[in-house]
């Protein structure tokens, strides 16, 4: 029973102690600023093909159509900011969030966390892009609709990403300890819809071009003109052209 109440007091205390350190760290870091950025919709346009599934209650097949996306890509193109990391422990991050447009804010879907890939760090240029997928790209996690409005907000955060060893279960989740700056403005993106083949491949109709059609008021001189023609052939009387041969003389 000693031995195993000495323990707990050992990890209690350890854990408290790096609670503390990790707390010191946290207040020594310098507070970011509110990010500016702007959104830009980029290509390339990509088709979704047909898909077929058979229909058990019908015993055919039920098809989708296919689509034609015009954007594969929302990029997120944020102004870095001043950034000294003197410890090489601390570094500054940007965190990215969305929600369909004018819903509330209980519907904000923040896009990294500090788990599995951690956040983007900004770059040593002076932006730091964030692209995003766009639906129907075929990729994993969150994607931007198309044919919809979405509001989009970024966060600047200075600090680190370690595990919390107060928290439970184990092993210890990952937490950023650090400053953030609180999230932006929002800017919101619309994506055009998407287009069914059936839209975007019918062949629009060339127009027929006019054929101009014959004046009845030019036919009128025309017949008029052939008639005295076969009125004058009629009445010419036909010339003899007939030459007679001369006789020839008789030799004595």
């Amino acid at each position: 029973m000693s031995e195993s109440l000495a323990i707990t007091v050992i990890f209690i205390l350890v854990a408290s102690t790096l609670t503390m350190v990790e707390s010191v760290n946290a207040q020594s870091v310098l507070k970011p600023s509110v990010p500016e950025f702007t959104v830009e919709m980029i290509g390339p346009s990509f088709d979704i093909p047909p898909t077929y599934s058979f229909n058990s209650n019908t015993g055919l097949f039920d098809a989708n159509d296919g689509y034609h996306i015009e954007y594969s890509t929302v990029k997120i193109v944020i102004n870095n900011q001043p950034f000294s990391n003197q410890t090489n422990f601390d570094f500054l991050y940007y965190n990215v969030r969305i929600k369909p447009h004018n819903y509330v804010d209980s519907y904000w879907n923040e896009l990294f966390h500090a788990g599995a890939d951690g956040y983007p760090i900004q770059t040593l240029s002076n932006y730091t892009t964030i692209p995003l997928s766009v639906e129907g790209a075929q990729v994993l996690g969150v994607t931007i609709p198309t044919g919809a409005a979405t509001d989009i907000q970024v966060e600047a955060m200075i600090g680190h990403i370690g595990r919390n060893q107060t928290m439970i279960p184990y092993p210890y989740p990952y937490v950023f300890f650090g400053e953030t700056s609180g999230w932006s403005k929002t800017q919101t993106v619309t994506l055009p819809p998407k287009i069914p083949f059936s839209a975007s491949t019918t062949p629009t109709p060339s127009p027929t071009p006019n054929v101009p059609e014959f004046p009845w008021i030019a036919v009128l001189p025309l017949f008029t003109i052939m008639l005295l023609v076969a009125v004058k052939l009629k009445s010419k009387p036909a010339s003899a052209l007939v030459k007679r041969k001369s006789p020839q003389a008789k030799c004595k």
